[in-house]
């Protein structure tokens, strides 16, 4: 409902239910902030905001009041002035004066706010409170005399997961914010039989949390720093651009800050309040010396010294080894590996390049094949639900999620906790126990939240389904107890959603599965629900590289059988293209690469695999690529142009194609590549263009205020 308000004299129409700050906002009116940020619940203990109201005794607090009809509000009196002047005051008196070796120097919102009102002088001594009781950490510092206790960590911390890690410890100039001691579940949730919700520490005082790095992202002073970004440079220094992330199949969007000296990455950020992962805030290349984290130059390996080559060379030796492999009549005994984090682009040109220069059958994308089949059979089945938008879960009254939630797409599941925790869905989890699944810890940030959880056998999935079907036609009565609450609740809902897991994705084969789902699916929509089907595949571009054709056909290998074919001696030479996995697929490909007679890898980054190699080929790191492709487990497709160039010379694959194909005395065509991808751009694509710094407050396009 609107109503009239006065802001300094301003008359002003807003809408019912806002704070004051919010109302201000929207007319453009700024209000000092503190420990306020739109993105968390504010609690209003900074007292910086507070306004002056007509006819009421107290200033309030901008960020907790509601605005009302008539209210006449001041926002700027000699009164408000002051309160926030001593405010501040208070803080600097046991804040230390080390803003020259600290890293939110520059970006510090105390910084601003001290400018801002003026406080120059300080008329009360220094105190010196004891704060030497805080937590250990790998990744993130906490240097407690900077605290301001404005508890955005601890807030940001229960909004991300529930039942924070962090809470506020001791009282008055003495407080700090410790680890949290106790178990309980918070908000109202339920734990789910058998778990249990405790933090993993070697050390009593050692934080053991999931470090998506928020609390870092949204401390507005220098009290918690990250310890890869620390000292790396200073914020006038750095020079940002929008990206997405490429550690999963989120693609969430990202800012990368390089240090304009040496082109070194220093720090990442979520834009606009978003969210991060620990892959995404504490992403691998920051804490990495480049000489050393990146592969320079092409290498060859004689008689197991590496010697460093020109690409020419490289390609050179590698043409004469490939046509060795086709003269005897070894096609047979090799096999082509591509990364899922490969790009359209890169899938494309790696599809021509080993179909017309290497001509090779045995390819495939380095990850299950069982994607591939559950995601062409899910096609088959729900054409409709093949692109989805992960946020219309939040729309759900029941969401019944099938594998080990644990170890899905971070984004994904972090819309799962929303939707339960702050739109009140109910969460179910049927977990079909596989080999991956029971490799999930029971230290769970999702379990505690579910309203019941049910571990089965794979074997049984397909009954289990089948038990549910019938239940719902009133023809099966012997359920256990969960799938018996489930149907209860499933039938007083309007709103369902079924989320098919990673878990359940890559390990098992679902066909049967989704026919029984299919028939559920369309006997609830008869009864006008709305009804929601979410197919989440992790790994990073793989539903990209699907739809760019990169598997096998006919009687080719497949990934399982390539695996096999390296571990029982059936393949002896191996082209891996893009970069190694860190899960269990590019371990097993590890593990089974130690005896081939030939081992070529085109990659931007050291690992073991290329430790391994008998020939290295430097190809451009994901962060130097530009004007390429990726699509995302919704099936958006992005378009990336980031910015880096390391100095550390690599190249970009296809012109490696093209040399290695002159040396084979072939000519490598891009055209069916280019035409390929200018379908691809003719299509729905987002872009995602440079952006300016303090993103991570939010922000209001109408006003251009920051928050």
């Amino acid at each position: 409902m609107d109503i009239e308000i006065t802001i300094n004299g301003k008359k002003i129409i807003t809408q019912s239910g806002l704070t004051i700050l919010e109302a201000a906002s929207q007319a453009g009116i700024k209000i000092p902030v503190l420990c306020y940020l739109k993105r968390i619940k504010p609690i209003g203990s900074c007292r910086v905001c507070v306004v002056e109201v007509k006819d009421v005794k107290n200033p309030l607090p901008s960020c907790v009041a509601k605005v009302k009809e008539g209210y006449e509000i001041y926002t700027e009196t000699e009164k408000l002035w002051e309160i926030r002047k001593e405010v501040i005051s208070h803080l600097l008196l046991d804040h230390p004066l080390d803003c020259p070796v600290c890293d939110k120097s520059g970006d510090c919102l105390l910084q601003d706010l001290t400018f801002e009102l003026g406080v120059t002088t300080q008329k009360d001594k220094k105190i010196y409170p004891d704060r030497t009781k805080i937590f250990k950490s790998d990744l993130i510092e906490y240097n407690a005399t900077r605290c301001v206790l404005c508890s955005r960590c601890i807030r940001v911390c229960g909004d991300m997961y529930g039942n924070p890690f962090l809470q506020m410890k001791d009282k008055g100039n003495n407080g700090y914010i410790g680890l949290k001691t106790d178990t309980k579940t918070q908000l109202g949730s339920q734990p789910a039989e058998g778990c249990s919700f405790e933090e993993i520490s070697v050390e009593p005082d050692r934080l053991d949390c999931y470090y998506c790095g928020n609390c870092v992202e949204v401390c507005p002073v220098g009290a918690l720093v990250s310890k890869p970004s620390k000292f790396k440079e200073r914020y006038w220094q750095e020079n940002p651009f929008s990206s997405i992330c490429d550690k999963c199949s989120a693609a969430c969007r990202i800012e990368y800050y390089r240090y304009g000296r040496d082109e070194s990455l220093v720090r990442t950020a979520a834009p606009f309040g978003g969210y991060l992962c620990k892959s995404g805030f504490f992403y691998p290349a920051i804490n990495g010396d480049c000489k050393s984290y990146y592969i320079a130059n092409p290498y060859i390996k004689k008689k197991t010294v590496a010697e460093e080559v020109t690409l020419e060379k490289a390609a050179e030796e590698f043409g004469l080894r490939m046509k060795g492999i086709q003269e005897n009549n070894a096609e047979d005994a090799s096999a082509v590996l591509i990364s899922p984090n490969i790009s359209i682009n890169g899938g494309k040109a790696s599809l021509e390049f080993i179909k017309n220069t290497l001509k090779l059958k045995h390819f495939d994308v380095a990850a299950s094949e069982l994607y591939r089949k559950n995601l062409l059979d899910f096609k088959r089945l729900f054409p409709s639900e093949e692109y989805f938008d992960i946020n219309d879960i939040k729309n759900s009254e029941v969401m019944l999620y099938f594998g080990s939630i644990e170890d899905e797409i971070p984004f994904a599941a972090y819309d799962i906790l929303k939707t339960r925790r702050e739109h009140g869905g109910r969460l179910f989890i049927v977990n079909p126990k596989t080999g991956k699944a029971d490799m999930v810890r029971s230290f769970s940030r999702f379990e505690d939240i579910a309203c019941s959880k049910k571990d089965i056998d794979e074997s049984f999935f397909e009954t289990y389904l089948n038990k549910m079907r019938m239940s719902l036609y009133k023809e099966q009565t012997d359920l256990d107890d969960v799938c018996k609450t489930i149907i209860e609740v499933i039938a007083d809902a309007g709103c369902i959603s079924f989320i098919i897991g990673d878990s359940v994705m890559s390990s098992i084969d679902i066909d049967k599965d989704l026919l029984i789902l299919q028939e559920i699916i369309q006997f609830l929509r008869e009864q006008e629900k709305s009804v929601y089907l979410f197919p989440l595949v992790k790994p990073s571009n793989y539903r990209g590289l699907l739809h760019t054709g990169v598997y096998p056909s006919g009687n080719a290998y497949s990934f399982k059988e390539i695996i096999t074919g390296l571990d029982t001696g059936r393949i002896k030479n191996l082209v891996y293209i893009g970069d190694i996995q860190d899960d269990d697929y590019g371990k097993e490909i590890i593990r089974c690469s130690s005896n081939l007679e030939f081992l070529a890898v085109f990659s931007s980054k050291t690992s073991l695999l290329s430790a391994m190699a008998d020939m290295i080929i430097p190809i451009k790191d994901f962060l130097e690529e530009k004007n390429t492709y990726y699509e995302n487990f919704e099936g958006k497709i992005i378009n990336v142009s980031n910015e880096f160039n390391f100095g550390i010379y690599r190249y970009n694959l296809t012109d490696v194609f093209a040399e290695i194909s002159v040396k084979m005395n072939n000519t490598y065509n891009l055209n069916e590549t280019e035409d390929f991808l200018n379908s691809v751009k003719s299509g729905n694509v987002i872009y995602y263009n440079k952006i300016k710094g303090r993103s991570k407050f939010y922000y209001n396009d109408r006003t251009k205020l920051y928050y």
